[in-house]
């Protein structure tokens, strides 16, 4: 069994059929870690406002993420997702009491074995498209339809038409063009950590994972789990290290709907 002192998700979006429960289960379950931080956009608010239930691997992963809560630390850094966690919001007291021993925030700096110091966050706070509830409604109604159409005609053609690792990639290359014309997050968020005195930036938002250095920050994306299955980790020694996890992100899940709703799981 892996051993790190931290792990990073980002993007699981509990609540969309293309969460990749299955596969997030498989890692909480082969590893051991001492902090875990939940990068934002853990449940999908967009999905679960439409009536859409957690998987019962969805729910499964949620019991998980609770237990864990229960003998270690486990910071929640809200996202736009699942903005409805944020303190600001009118029934942040009544949903904050279904998260046991969670840490929920907007923002915390991480402190890795070495003495590096990240500024971990979501990321969608330096995202202009965010600004306009027209354009964010529209951006992501595209992305689903786009997942939908796409997924549906490779079901018709068996696979011929895309398979689904190139239907994956389709989806992202639309997304990267997106992102780089309306937003430059990247840098926005290495400069507020340049601004507090940091070594970097741990993130997510952009669904497109990366561990690279620039001019001596180091800009962490951890990616997500509607499609590729990133994952990053701090090791024992303070080094940082993105994995991709599994081989089998290009399946959809079909699971079957949980009929209990996410404030009726147990533990809660």
């Amino acid at each position: 069994m892996d051993c790190y002192r931290s792990v990073f998700l980002s993007d699981l979006h509990l609540g969309s059929p293309w969460c990749r429960a299955r596969n997030l289960l498989s890692f909480l379950e082969s590893c051991r870690f001492d902090k875990l931080y939940l990068v934002g956009d853990i449940l999908d608010n967009w999905h679960l406002k439409r009536g859409h239930a957690l998987s019962r691997n969805q729910l499964l992963v949620w019991e998980k993420l609770l237990e864990f809560s229960r003998t270690r630390d486990v910071f929640y850094l809200v996202g736009n997702h699942d903005a409805f966690l944020d303190e600001s919001q009118p029934y942040y007291a009544v949903f904050r009491r279904a998260f046991a021993g969670m840490h929920l925030c907007k923002r915390i700096i991480h402190t890795a074995r070495n003495g590096l110091q990240y500024l971990v966050e979501h990321g969608d706070a330096y995202d202009p498209a965010l600004r306009s509830a027209t354009l964010t409604w529209a951006a992501t109604l595209g992305y689903e339809v786009s997942r939908n159409i796409l997924s549906r005609l490779n079901a018709w053609t068996n696979g011929h038409l895309l398979s689904p690792a190139r239907t994956e990639a389709r989806v992202l290359r639309w997304q990267t063009r997106l992102t780089s014309v309306l937003s430059d997050g990247r840098n926005a968020l290495l400069n507020e950590a340049r601004r507090l005195g940091l070594n970097g930036v741990i993130c997510g938002h952009t669904h497109l994972a990366e561990l690279q250095d620039y001019n001596g920050m180091t800009y962490a994306n951890c990616g997500y789990w509607t499609g590729p299955c990133h994952v990053l980790t701090e090791g024992m020694d303070g080094t940082l290290s993105l994995q991709l996890w599994g081989q089998a992100w290009g399946q959809f899940e079909q699971t079957e709907r949980a009929p209990a709703a996410l404030t009726q799981t147990p533990g809660v």
